[in-house]
């Protein structure tokens, strides 16, 4: 058996190759979203340990957290939290649907997977504003 001989074929690759197409673009702010969710986490993490270290740190926090720097990122991170979120209950009745006839025998219409999936978010929802705004 001999070894192949020439040159290995690299196709062009650049930096941007995600602008080239929608679905790319879409499926890369889906994966920024991870990176903006954790730096909001880790932002809102520092704000409790400086809450837990006296009132005058957390009121110099909170001061922070109003400049318009602080804002924007925050609205960002929303922003793309709603693409993750839109993009994964769109991506849910598909994977479900494959998932239930693997497993259970099940046929489950697509469409009334995806309402039983926005009508479980939008209950949950309701029920974190019903708590925060009783607190």
């Amino acid at each position: 058996m001999m070894a192949a001989t020439g040159k290995r074929y690299l196709a062009p690759f650049t930096p941007m190759w995600f602008v080239k197409q929608g679905n790319y673009i879409l499926f890369m702010l889906r994966e920024l979203s991870a990176v903006t969710t954790a730096a909001f986490f880790l932002f809102w993490m520092y704000g409790l340990r400086r809450l837990l270290a006296g009132e005058a740190e957390w009121n110099a926090f909170l001061e922070y957290a109003r400049s318009p720097g602080i804002v924007l990122f925050n609205l960002v991170a929303l922003g793309l939290a709603l693409v993750h979120t839109v993009t994964w209950f769109k991506l849910m009745p598909l994977i479900g649907d494959d998932a239930n006839r693997r497993m259970l025998g099940l046929k489950v219409p697509q469409p009334m997977m995806a309402m039983g999936i926005w009508a479980g978010f939008a209950a949950v929802s309701v029920g974190v504003i019903l708590v925060l705004v009783k607190a």
